[in-house]
């Protein structure tokens, strides 16, 4: 049971990462299931866009927690989680699209995700490690469009997928760091 939820979780990232407004039969098609058992996991589009959503945010707060815990330097935590963050490929291409379909409460867990990371940004602005031009807002941008930009290139297959870690970082900190 579980393993034909992940399956249709999987599937709808790729689908309606590509088209928003593609219909669940779509979904149900890339997951090889039946309209039927998709809707046995997921009553509504809504409830499916849900699961996607928290899935997304455990999966974020995840990256998050193990960059923290495995290193002990606010940079290397900051590039631990650009690294992992853009292998979600069309699980955050997707999610960054779908805010407004959301209610306050799944919203408040993307709040609290994104405050960990305004957190490093503050200790690296305080060590002068980031250029002192670009406030965090930017930074949170600048954020969102390497990992976009590494969306585009996994989903286009314009670049090796092994090597979209390290370029994400490389744009990424040519942007920020001093």
């Amino acid at each position: 049971m579980k393993k034909t939820r992940q399956k249709i979780l999987d599937a709808a990232y790729e689908v309606l990462a590509r088209d928003l407004s593609a219909p669940l039969d779509k979904v149900a098609e890339a997951a090889e299931i039946s309209r039927m058992t998709l809707h046995r996991h997921f009553t509504t589009r809504q409830d499916l866009i849900e699961g996607m959503w928290w899935q997304f945010i455990e999966t974020g707060s995840d990256i998050i927690e193990r960059a923290l815990s495995a290193h002990e330097q606010p940079k290397e935590q900051l590039k631990a989680i650009v690294m992992e963050a853009s292998m979600m490929g069309d699980q955050y291409h997707f999610l960054m699209h779908v805010g407004e379909e959301l209610d306050e409460t799944s919203l408040n867990a993307a709040v609290e995700m994104e405050s960990k990371m305004l957190a490093i940004l503050t200790q690296l602005q305080q060590a002068d490690q980031i250029k002192e031009h670009i406030n965090s807002a930017w930074i949170m941008h600048l954020y969102n469009g390497v990992l976009t930009a590494a969306w585009g290139a996994l989903s286009d297959g314009s670049v090796a997928p092994r090597d979209i870690p390290q370029l994400t970082w490389d744009a990424f900190e040519t942007a920020v760091f001093n």
